[in-house]
């Protein structure tokens, strides 16, 4: 292992043949942060941060703080812009973006909806920017746009609603809506119009979670204990796993998600791909003759790039939660005119 402008290359090159390269670990050096998104490529992150505040990062970049950010949740596909919440003059949670100079944009809530201690959340930004999450106590789904403002979604059934996400065209919006009876049900909205998910038996699934980035692989809870992943082609898929696995992220042709599986202390990154299904971080790692420091315990990846070869999370450093970026690529990425440290 060597040290190299804050990026450590791990290998088990020589222990495992036919392995070719390293993976190059870049710790932020932010503690008590908690990284939640990746832009397309990778190269810019952002998250939260044990204070409070938000940050984002990117490649050749020092770690900036996001103006007034008490939870970062999104970045567009560019890294520009990030999207979660900060606080209004009432000391209430109110959705937030914030543009490529860390300047909060504060979008308010919708009239007729109860607000006592959230307005709004965001959940999802796309480079327009155009902004989706949820409004009120209760929860209703929201789509806002600089042109538009903010407008509720219609939900399937009355009841509440959120939106996690948005695909980067801002067509398809995607998250839950609830059953007269109460129970959160996966919904689509295509334009703005909703649509249930359900599996091959017509039964509804459990809430979306996270998707490509055009929306075409949707990842969501099965049940209390199981996941699933939907395509158009595929339908509703069930992702067996051991420890109940979370997935926060997929790759852009959906072949590979990102999450964490177990709780408590006993939490621990995952990564499930179509020719390999769930394994730990480090095992997929080790198929890639590579090793996290092992001063590291990596909790959770929470993010992917497009292309699968770069992933983001955190973890334990010292005794402390701290963010990391790990880049699995064979060749050296280049980042806004930066070359991003690479085997």
């Amino acid at each position: 292992m060597k040290t190299a402008t804050g990026v450590l290359y791990c290998t088990l090159a020589a222990a495992l043949p036919g392995a070719t390269h390293a993976a190059a670990f870049t710790p932020l050096g932010l503690p008590g942060s908690r990284l939640a998104a990746l832009s397309a490529d990778g190269c810019v992150a952002a998250g939260n941060v044990a204070d409070g505040g938000g940050f984002r990062w990117s490649v050749g970049g020092a770690v900036v703080r996001l103006d007034a950010a008490i939870s970062v949740r999104a970045l567009s596909a560019s890294g520009r812009y990030a999207a979660g919440s900060s606080l209004d003059a009432e000391r209430r949670e109110v959705a937030s973006w914030w543009d490529a100079d860390g300047r909060v944009h504060r979008l308010g809530g919708a009239a007729g909806v109860d607000a006592i201690s959230v307005v709004s959340q965001a959940f999802g930004v796309t480079d327009e920017p155009r902004v989706v999450g949820g409004v009120g106590d209760a929860a209703s789904a929201f789509v806002w746009t600089p042109r538009t403002g903010l407008a509720v979604l219609p939900a399937p059934q009355a009841g509440a609603a959120r939106a996690h996400g948005v695909s980067d065209d801002g067509a398809i919006v995607y998250g839950w809506s609830e059953t007269p009876t109460g129970e959160r049900r996966g919904t689509v909205w295509s334009r703005g119009v909703p649509r249930a998910l359900a599996d091959g038996g017509g039964r509804e699934v459990r809430e979306v979670i996270a998707a490509n980035r055009t929306g075409s692989v949707l990842v969501g809870v099965l049940g209390a204990d199981a996941a699933y992943r939907w395509s158009e082609a595929t339908g509703i898929v069930p992702l067996p796993a051991a420890d109940a696995p979370q997935w926060f992220g997929a790759s852009d042709d959906g072949r590979v998600l990102v999450g964490s599986a177990g709780r408590g202390d006993a939490r621990r990154a995952t990564v499930w791909t179509q020719e390999s299904g769930a394994q730990p971080l480090a095992a997929w790692l080790a198929a890639r003759g590579a090793a996290l420091p092992r001063d590291w315990r990596a909790h959770a990846v929470t993010a992917v790039s497009g292309d699968g070869t770069r992933v983001g999370g955190w973890g334990t450093h010292e005794g402390r939660f701290d963010s990391f970026v790990l880049d699995t690529a064979a060749s050296p990425r280049v980042c806004g005119g930066t070359t991003a440290a690479a085997p």
